[in-house]
């Protein structure tokens, strides 16, 4: 049984989407990498790990029908275009607390901006079968 309601399910996922991001692809987001400028080119491909992510956790709806994969990312990209070049570059940055707190921020509002158009419903969880002689992962002597 799930104990948080969707909206803090898919922030959840959002985030954690977001922090599985290569350290390079933030930086480049941030305006933190190389070139010490934001690069909005990479907004699509965040966007599309983001909806795959989001995807293979929640049934997502637009009214009464499945959204497409391009639906969830479209309205990604859209959200994080509008993500503050501030809030951007403290997520990239190396001070721990401040880049996790606008990683909340960002997951916040890109969960904000999906819930608006669609609807989310939490698929079930996969049962863990421990496999044949298998006790909590180790297997028996």
């Amino acid at each position: 049984m799930r104990e948080k309601p969707v909206s803090a399910e898919l922030q959840s996922c959002i985030w954690i989407r977001l922090n599985c991001l290569r350290r390079p692809i933030r930086n480049a987001f941030g305006g933190t990498g190389q070139s010490r400028r934001r690069e909005p080119d990479l907004v699509p491909s965040i966007a599309t790990e983001i909806a795959q992510g989001v995807q293979r956790q929640f049934d997502v709806t637009l009214g009464r029908e499945a959204a497409s994969e391009a639906d969830v990312i479209a309205e990604t990209k859209a959200a994080l275009l509008f993500i503050s070049d501030e809030m951007a570059k403290q997520w990239a940055g190396r001070e721990p607390k401040v880049a996790d707190k606008a990683g909340h921020d960002i997951a916040a509002l890109l969960q904000l901006a999906l819930m608006d158009r669609f609807t989310f419903v939490a698929k079930p969880l996969a049962p863990v079968k421990p496999g044949a002689q298998m006790w909590c992962g180790l297997a028996e002597d």
